[in-house]
């Protein structure tokens, strides 16, 4: 029994954060994705498993291409109406969101702009979708400043389209070194040459039965845009070289210091490397809360079976 008068604390963001680190520190996925794979039971409690890896996709706003819409250093963004990872699910996509104009995406190029069960989109939206500037963003919470326009029709919004830079692009190889090219007066070169195209070729609505990543809206990009990016920064002359050279930092010209074998990796995972069978998280969606409890037994399971250092804590 706790004392009325008393104010406990819950101590969730550092009990959150600690476990985080923990995960981030211990986790074999390179081990758990090769059960995942391998397990028939999983697949059929699951509506999909995400593989997240290191993938950027920098996208641009065609009319002012300098200004990088995605990824935001506001990590509100993602919460409040920005760009997210659709789930790779075409039947549970439709379930969980009423297609208002146009089509869902069927190609790596393809979008989709997501309406919160009203059919609105946030302030933020806006920003993310490159249709107004931070200044304009700023200037409307100021007494003074100019309200934003607050009405957009489905035919304005349907049909935009950006540019998409994978993270290896930024980079040239030039002799036995590796030139960084991200600097504001060379990513519009980067872009002209480097960029390919993407549109909103669909508006939805989120249904009642949407989860929490829709209750701001969004504009979402599909599984197979991640596979395009991979497969740009997989063929990448810059990432070809760095991976032959061990031992030589090919953008400092330096020696590798330190734990060599983790600075090698922190350069390639800068340049854009990513390994499919090393994701940087796993994202796994339950059919439903039985599924759920059964997942959380396989995982109890597997980790039984494992060496401590192989367990999996989530």
């Amino acid at each position: 029994k706790k004392d009325p008068n008393i104010v406990h604390i819950n101590t969730i963001f550092s009990d959150v954060m600690k476990i985080m680190g923990e995960t981030m520190e211990k986790n074999d996925i390179v081990s758990f994705k090769e059960f995942l794979d391998s397990n028939e039971e999983m697949k059929d409690l699951v509506t999909d498993i995400r593989y997240n890896y290191n993938a950027d996709i920098n996208i641009y706003n065609d009319n002012s291409k300098t200004n990088r819409l995605y990824p935001s250093n506001n990590p509100m963004t993602s919460m409040l109406g920005g760009w997210q990872h659709l789930i790779d699910n075409q039947e549970l996509l439709e379930n969980q969101y009423e297609l208002v104009l146009g089509e869902f995406p069927n190609e790596y190029n393809e979008l989709l702009l997501i309406l919160d069960q009203d059919g609105n989109l946030t302030d933020l939206s806006l920003y993310m979708l490159g249709i107004i500037s931070e200044s304009d963003l700023y200037s409307s919470i100021n007494p003074n400043g100019t309200p934003l326009k607050t009405e957009y029709s489905h035919q304005q919004l349907l049909g935009l389209k950006y540019k998409a830079v994978a993270d290896s692009a930024y980079y040239e190889l030039d002799g036995d070194r590796i030139v960084n090219n991200s600097t504001q007066d060379k990513v519009l070169d980067v872009i002209a040459k480097s960029g390919f195209e993407l549109e909103i070729v669909g508006i939805v609505k989120a249904s009642a039965n949407s989860g929490m990543s829709s209750m701001f809206g969004g504009i979402g990009y599909t599984d197979d845009l991640v596979e395009k990016v991979m497969e740009i920064n997989q063929s990448s002359e810059v990432i070809k070289a760095q991976l032959e050279n061990k031992t030589v930092d090919m953008l400092t010209g330096l020696p590798f210091e330190g734990n060599v074998e983790d600075a090698y990796k922190s350069r390639l995972r800068s340049l854009g490397y990513s390994d499919r069978t090393n994701p940087d998280s796993i994202n796994i969606y339950p059919k439903s809360f039985d599924a759920k409890e059964r997942i959380i037994e396989i995982i109890k399971e597997y980790n039984a079976t494992v060496p401590v250092e192989k367990q999996i804590k989530y």
